[in-house]
């Protein structure tokens, strides 16, 4: 097959998509297909360059002023057994930036932050179809642009499929909103709807993203296919490394989260909670936990709990993606904190599973997403977040963080296989290769 991806995101790019897509282009290529992707240009990258089979055609936006955030680099965090840092003074001019970005530009754009990239990267997808006999269009989000530049394309393509890959809710995502829902959130669900039903198929990584699309939309359930998250190849080549097995008995277990927080969505405070109780223990074996990534305006919380946890608590700022996976491999236990929706799974939880190491699940709500999810995992607990933590609650934390072991090799083979390259990328290949699907209205 011909395929077109339009994808923001994309290599070198380290955002879950980009590195979700790259893994499935490069799997298509690999089996002889000819694929050509679309996506945001990085300083320091080629507007065109091949990488294992696959072209990519970088362009930046309009004005250049998205080209700078997709190409920001996160700066490497400290090692992993820092001990607690906490700014002492702030980032003034950092600070003062984004509080004018959030009042000015933020207010007003739409769909989200990479809008002006529309228009220059429809203009050179319309070239390349132009050019190439294309079978199948996908288009990918986040960001929602991704789609919109998919349905100017749509015309272009006439009757050939379309999909749209769906990494996070746009119109009713209200506790993360891509942009002034105050002023965009009836032209959200009306351009959202539209690209939905224009599309020949939609693909997302949660049973209840397409329930709610159904509920809102009116749409056909069999228009939406759920493909799981990726676990990478780089952690299940090195999912044998394990610092359990090293670690001596006088060693600290070192608990890890790695990702972003939000303070409306997904905050660390009921863990915290938890961590504090432990640390009253006269029995608890010595331990810390290592936060990697943006705070999200969880800071005062951190703050709050300093004083209990002391230096078992470290802070840290984002790391590379290198970075990034020897952290997970290096830690006895890692940590997942469940969004207070129902409809989000973070794709860190598969990454986490692939490294085989026990995953502690603080889960929001009852009907969390990642403790499904985790079904079938040989090393994992789930614990709900209360108004505060009960002894029962406290015993089973402890022995699951103290004991920490790692998942049964064949339990875990067996429990990874549908969120292997292979797996997920022949799903999106059956969504493209569907010309004849039934209309998505009921």
């Amino acid at each position: 097959m011909k395929l077109l991806i339009v994808s923001y995101s994309y290599f070198p790019s380290t955002a879950p998509r980009a590195l979700r897509w790259t893994a499935v282009a490069e799997y298509w290529a690999d089996r002889g297909h000819s694929v050509d992707v679309v996506s945001a240009r990085r300083p320091g990258s080629q507007s065109f360059e091949v990488r294992n089979g696959v072209r990519i055609h970088r362009i930046a936006d309009a004005l250049g002023l998205t080209k700078a955030r997709v190409s920001a680099s996160p700066p490497s965090g400290p090692e992993p057994n820092a001990r607690p840092r906490y700014r002492s003074r702030p980032r003034v001019f950092a600070d003062l930036a984004r509080r004018i970005y959030d009042h000015t530009w933020k207010r007003i754009y739409w769909p989200d932050y990479a809008c002006l990239w529309i228009l220059p990267a429809y203009h050179l997808a319309r070239k390349l179809v132009t050019l190439n006999a294309y079978d199948a269009l996908v288009s990918v989000s986040f960001p929602f642009t991704s789609h919109v530049v998919g349905l100017l394309l749509r015309r272009d393509f006439a009757q050939r499929p379309w999909v749209c890959d769906i990494g996070d809710p746009f119109s009713y995502a209200d506790q993360t909103p891509s942009n002034n829902s105050a002023l965009y959130s009836g032209l959200n669900s009306r351009i959202e709807k539209r690209i939905l039903r224009s599309a020949t198929a939609a693909a997302v990584s949660n049973d209840e993203t397409a329930k709610k699309y159904v509920e809102l939309f009116g749409l056909d359930p069999a228009h939406f296919t759920t493909i799981p998250p990726l676990a990478s190849a780089e952690i299940l080549g090195r999912n044998g490394e394990n610092r359990i097995e090293e670690r001596g008995p006088s060693q600290a277990i070192r608990l890890v989260f790695l990702g972003i927080l939000y303070k409306r969505i997904r905050d660390p405070e009921f863990l915290l909670k938890i961590l504090s109780r432990l640390a009253d223990l006269p029995d608890m074996p010595p331990f810390e936990v290592h936060f990697f990534g943006e705070a999200g305006g969880c800071e005062e919380l951190f703050r709050a709990y300093r004083d209990a946890l002391g230096t078992r608590l470290c802070v840290h700022d984002r790391v590379d993606r290198a970075r990034a996976v020897d952290i997970l491999l290096g830690a006895d236990v890692l940590v997942n904190i469940g969004n207070k929706t129902p409809y989000q799974l973070p794709s860190k939880v598969i990454e986490y599973a692939a490294t085989g190491k026990p995953i502690l699940n603080i889960a929001a709500i009852r009907a969390d997403s990642t403790q499904k999810a985790l079904q079938g995992y040989p090393s994992s607990l789930t614990v709900v977040a209360a108004d505060h933590v009960s002894d029962a609650l406290l015993r089973q934390v402890k022995e699951f963080v103290q004991t920490p072991c790692a998942a049964d090799k064949e339990l875990l083979r067996a429990y990874l296989e549908p969120f292997r390259v292979s797996s997920i990328a022949e799903q999106y290949l059956a969504l493209a290769r569907l010309e004849n699907r039934r209309d998505p209205r009921l």
